[in-house]
């Protein structure tokens, strides 16, 4: 929140605009949803101030809001907006871009399985996929929606298949230590 608090204080809508999501984001975290919102007023209020060009490339209020929105139980709408929110994020040209896509769609898929919402969880985690095939975390993301519906099968392929891909991770990543405790497990 410190380094969200310098960017609100920069001459710079652009910095001002990602601070208050950022402070936004950080809210939510805390459960302080009223403050959140207010964070997101915020943050929208500074795209005034921004070049039309510039908003449709710039997820974060929008980010912002589609959880909001899923707090307070709009779901549809919620799930509605972040599945824009992923096409716009995954659809952004560029290297960057690519790489920043792959971490807020493992975002987006956590808050999903933390707020309940498994279905926008599995569709997250089918985009991270889609995104980045050869991402562990896609798979993992995707192994825990199937277990959570009890899909033992699929479960088990998708955890099997992010643990090949984390042959090289180190052995102390917690998703790694509880595939193999699961299967450690099931033996």
């Amino acid at each position: 929140m410190q380094a969200a608090h310098e960017l609100i204080a920069s001459q710079w809508p652009m910095a001002r605009l990602a601070g208050h999501t950022l402070t936004g984001q950080a809210l939510l975290a805390m459960d302080r949803l009223n403050d959140a919102k207010e964070e997101l007023a915020l943050a929208e209020r500074e795209t005034e101030a921004l070049p039309v060009q510039s908003l449709a490339v710039l997820p974060y209020p929008g980010a912002l809001r589609a959880e909001i929105l899923l707090r307070e139980k709009s779901t549809a709408e919620g799930e509605a907006l972040t599945m824009e929110i992923e096409k716009l994020i995954t659809s952004a040209p560029g290297p960057d871009a690519w790489s920043a896509a792959q971490f807020q769609l493992e975002s987006i898929a956590q808050s999903a399985r933390q707020l309940g919402d498994w279905e926008l969880a599995g569709f997250t985690a089918n985009e991270m996929i889609r995104h980045n095939p050869s991402f562990a975390g896609g798979y993992f993301a995707l192994g825990l929606v199937a277990e959570h519906v009890g899909d033992k099968t699929k479960a088990q392929q998708s955890f099997a298949t992010a643990e090949k891909f984390w042959t090289r991770a180190d052995k102390d990543l917690p998703e790694l230590k509880r595939i193999r405790g699961e299967a450690t497990a099931q033996r």
